[in-house]
């Protein structure tokens, strides 16, 4: 059963509340110049908040504060509460705010980023009110993108200790993607609370429409920095983490209200101007610790839906296959259990942004001018925002909440409002760009196909197509050499042909049963997640995570081969998401329990393939 269209949730301004509902701002922006972008950058800690204390670190338009220090029961970490920012100081000596989001980097691909970092975290006016357990150390992290992870590159492990100053330097890969990445500390243990408190800021690669050169330029890009489950008291501006308090996840108080809210570039729901008929490439990007986005773009009413060609995920222009569709309120955000019905846990949408994912997408606003709402239906805890009905025992006895599946919650993110004169300039009309197939999608894959040779050519029509046919195949059959190997027509292709290197030609039309291996698979592998909450029984306690039933550092260290091709197979026993990505590295999704992944033509029934669900298998392949 689907839930009754809502109305839209459009939270309200708490008296004294600074920032509510204020135009948007984008973020800086710094630009490479000769091939570099320079910069230097500084890490500023908001003072704690006191009526006469005076801060510099911004969160979207206001100051902030850093808020009391938490002692560490019943968490194993003191939550910090830090107030933090990125400060840059540009190649030509301007210094901009110290604010989140950071500024937007852009260069292109062969260029250098070339950053020197101070850390002057303890250098705040309380920094000596922290506990000894609370550490200032901290390094940077290029998200998404490949390149070296070692030295002064994109090095996780690299420790920046307070007081000390650490030059990054990140060639950007000549034939990297186009598209938004974004970057933060990585520093293990410290990595939450930092990017909680605001170290995070967007890195563009090129342009998001160079899969279509001829738009370059022609239309307003918008950036959104999305951040959710974030704690700013209204009035004051101390930052507050979430983690102590459970009730964000489990409370029925509206967004704007109660413990929670949602963020666009630092802005509680600020307001977004566009003309009648106007097309613009926006892309969102989960920049936040915890919390996902589950997005419609609609009127007060949940109806009048926009309209939008999906362009790419996570900054990948290689993969890019634009899809239309229409930003309607999530009404069923969920795929179903194998007795047909729905799964909440198991959310099931193109516009899901989960923490740390980008999505790029043109959006063309209607005729007719109006107020419009971003809109996410998703709480904190990435799940939707059913009404809770009280709470209940599962088998184990652990206590959860239910709900009333038909009655729903739709949260306003962002006033959108349709305004001036009509747009002159027509909508853009994204075709599928012609490339091949990755042959990871036909790794281990044995497929037999009936076929008719053309006459006098190296070609051959197939009489039945596969879906799982990419380049890079062996093909066997009559008349062809041992180790021929295939070339489909592109991914936007739709002629049922295959071209032959090396076979010889036919004097008339033959037909032909042929086999088709792909690449072999050279390792398997296999990762099972799983919480265990037995130390929440103990004072003090905390659930453990583990993957194989082992806690980092001491899980599986895995050596890759390069050139060799790994399945890796991850299984979620937990109730917990867990999103995933190999740093440095792009992989292919195969299956998503059990279902293959149709990679010719992105297969809009898939679940995300980005997050490991609850209770969910999931089936990679790397090179």
């Amino acid at each position: 059963m689907l839930a009754v269209a809502p109305a839209v949730y459009v939270p309200q301004q708490v008296p004294g509340e600074l920032g509510y509902g204020l135009p948007l701002q984008q973020a800086p922006v710094i630009e490479s110049v000769n091939g570099v972008l320079s910069a230097d950058v500084s890490i500023k800690l908001a003072p704690m908040w006191s009526p006469t204390a005076s801060s510099e670190v911004y969160y979207g338009t206001e100051l902030v504060y850093s808020g009391e220090i938490l002692l560490p029961s019943p968490n194993p970490v003191v939550n910090a509460n830090y107030g933090l920012a990125y400060q840059f100081t540009t190649a030509d000596g301007t210094t901009l705010p110290a604010s989140f989001p950071a500024p937007t980097l852009k260069l292109k691909q062969g260029d250098v980023l070339d950053l020197t970092l101070h850390n002057t975290m303890k250098d705040g006016p309380d920094a000596d009110k922290y506990p000894d357990d609370v550490t200032f150390v901290t390094n940077l992290h290029q998200h998404g993108l490949g390149g070296s992870p070692l030295g002064s590159a994109d090095n996780v492990l690299r420790p920046m200790a307070p007081g000390g100053t650490y030059e990054t330097k990140v060639p950007i890969d000549p034939g990297s993607p186009s598209g938004v990445f974004w970057y933060h500390p990585h520093m293990h243990g410290q990595t939450a609370g930092q990017v909680y408190g605001g170290l995070a800021g967007l890195l563009q690669i090129g342009d998001p429409l160079d899969p279509w050169p001829r738009y370059v330029g022609q239309y307003t890009e918008q950036l959104f920095s999305l951040t959710a489950a974030v704690l700013i008291d209204p009035v004051t501006r101390e930052v507050q983490d979430s983690i102590p308090s459970a009730s964000y996840a489990i409370s029925d108080a509206p967004e704007g209200y109660g413990t929670w809210r949602n963020y666009v570039n630092g802005q509680f729901l600020p307001t977004l101007t566009i003309r009648p008929g106007e097309t613009q490439v926006w892309t969102m990007a989960n920049v936040g610790r915890n919390g996902g986005f589950n997005l419609g773009l609609t009127d007060i009413d949940g109806k009048n839906a926009w309209g939008a060609t999906l362009l790419g995920y996570d900054g990948n222009s290689n993969s890019a296959m634009p899809i239309a569709t229409t930003l309607a309120t999530p009404l069923d955000p969920f795929s179903k259990k194998k007795d047909g019905s729905p799964n909440p846990l198991q959310p099931n949408t193109l516009t899901q942004v989960d923490p740390g994912a980008r999505l790029t997408m043109a959006v063309t606003a209607p005729t007719t001018p109006g107020t419009y709402y971003l809109v996410s239906n998703f709480k904190p805890n990435n799940r939707p925002g059913f009404v809770p009905t009280g709470f209940d025992k599962d088998k184990d006895g652990n206590v959860i909440e239910k709900y009333d599946y038909t009655k729903y919650q739709t949260f306003a993110v962002m006033t959108i409002v349709v305004t001036g004169d009509a747009s002159t300039t027509p909508a853009p009309v994204f075709e599928a760009p012609d490339r091949s197939v990755p042959d990871l999608y036909g790794a281990g894959q044995t497929i037999s196909a009936p076929g008719t040779y053309l006459q006098g050519t190296k070609v051959i029509t197939l009489q039945a197509i596969s879906t799982t046919m990419v380049d890079g195949m062996t093909v066997e059959g009559p008349g062809i050499p041992s180790g021929t190997k295939i070339a489909v027509g592109g991914i936007n292709a739709t002629a049922k042909t295959i071209t032959l290197t090396q076979a010889t030609t036919q004097d008339s039309p033959t037909d032909a049963q042929l086999t088709l291996t792909g690449i072999s698979i050279d390792q398997q592998r296999a990762f099972s997640f799983d919480v265990d909450v037995s130390p929440v029984q103990q004072p003090g306690g905390y659930p453990r995570f583990t993957i194989n039933g082992v806690a980092f550092p001491n899980g599986p260290m895995v050596s890759l081969q390069s050139g060799q091709v790994e399945e890796w197979t991850l299984v979620n026993n937990s109730a917990v998401d867990h999103p995933f990505h190999i740093h440095q590295g792009d992989f292919a999704v195969i299956s998503i329990n059990g279902k293959a992944v149709n990679p010719p033509t992105y297969d809009t029934s898939a679940p995300n393939p980005i997050q490991v669900y609850p209770q969910g298998s999931y089936v990679y392949s790397s090179t």
